[in-house]
């Protein structure tokens, strides 16, 4: 039997906030992890969630503290094809959950989108 090791990785964090701290109901952040991770999983094969709190400064200057969910994929593409494919999702959300910004980490670092 051979074994495949995968070492290229891509995270998105799932906010469970919208404008800036203010939290989604419960149903609908499970239901943005859900639909993240079916996305991964159609592009990468699988993914696994995760739970953490964040924290981060607004822009005006507020300490924002919120629920993450982080959604991992092990792949086989380049960095930056695996990117094509996560970075407009973070866009989406984005711009419809009015975050400032969303993070995604590769095995090469975190970008913020």
């Amino acid at each position: 039997m051979s074994t495949t090791v995968l070492s290229a990785r891509v995270t998105l964090y799932v906010p469970s906030t919208f404008d800036k701290g203010n939290p989604l109901p419960q149903g609908k952040h499970e239901s943005l992890v859900r639909h993240v991770a079916r996305q991964f999983s159609q592009s990468f094969g699988g993914a696994t969630c995760t739970t953490g709190q964040g924290f981060y400064v607004a822009d005006n200057g507020d300490l924002i503290e919120e629920r993450v969910t982080l959604v991992t994929s092990y792949h086989a593409l380049e960095t930056v094809e695996a990117l094509a494919i996560v970075i407009p999702i973070a866009q989406v959300i984005k711009n419809l959950y009015g975050q400032e910004s969303i993070a995604i980490e590769t095995e090469q670092g975190i970008q913020f989108i």
